[in-house]
């Protein structure tokens, strides 16, 4: 009595490749996933659908038909738009790599530019943080004469060092105005 599978023959081989699986593949699947496999290095070279379609009839000698049903297995074993993500991420990982090599430090600026951005584009911003809106938490700058000097300074010197304090750290603090009480 044989069993009735109804999954197909790319459903089947993306579930071995994702560990769904135990069992090993028969034969005829093993060949479907080396085709596969070719398609999907077809794809990561960012060929179109049609010139990928015809390095397939080529390579294989198959019709159209087969063609793009290999195509579309592929697509169901492996997303096409992953693997062009996959193979983005992995071109600025290589570009990462010689930039460090050559210790160039605009290129590891711009690589790591480019990959926020391709996260960004590729997954959407809910899970990057937007730097622009970060800010620092508020502070209260204190003085306190007994802490570092035991002698006190005049009343000038202190409005003119609150003063410098005040005008450093202006520039980060969020939008409420700096307050200073003297102890």
């Amino acid at each position: 009595m044989k069993k009735l599978n109804l999954q197909s023959d790319a459903e089947l081989i993306r579930d071995y490749i994702n560990g769904n699986i135990a069992a090993e593949l028969s034969e005829s699947l093993q060949h479907k996933l080396e085709r596969i496999e070719f398609c999907r290095n077809l794809i990561e070279q960012y060929l179109p659908k049609y010139k990928c379609i015809n390095k397939l009839i080529d390579e294989f000698t198959i019709n159209r038909n087969q063609a793009y049903t290999l195509y579309y297995e592929c697509e169901v074993v492996f997303s096409v738009r992953q693997i062009r993500i996959e193979k983005c991420l992995e071109n600025i990982a290589k570009s990462r790599s010689v930039a460090q090599q050559k210790l160039d430090v605009k290129g590891l600026a711009m690589c790591d530019k480019n990959e926020i951005q391709a996260i960004k584009d590729f997954y959407g911003d809910a899970t990057i943080n937007k730097y622009k809106n970060l800010q620092p938490p508020d502070m209260q700058l204190l003085y306190e004469p007994e802490l570092v000097n035991k002698q006190l300074q005049s009343a000038e010197l202190l409005q003119g060092f609150i003063g410098q304090l005040i005008a450093e750290h202006q520039q980060f603090t969020s939008s409420q105005p700096v307050t200073i009480e003297i102890g």
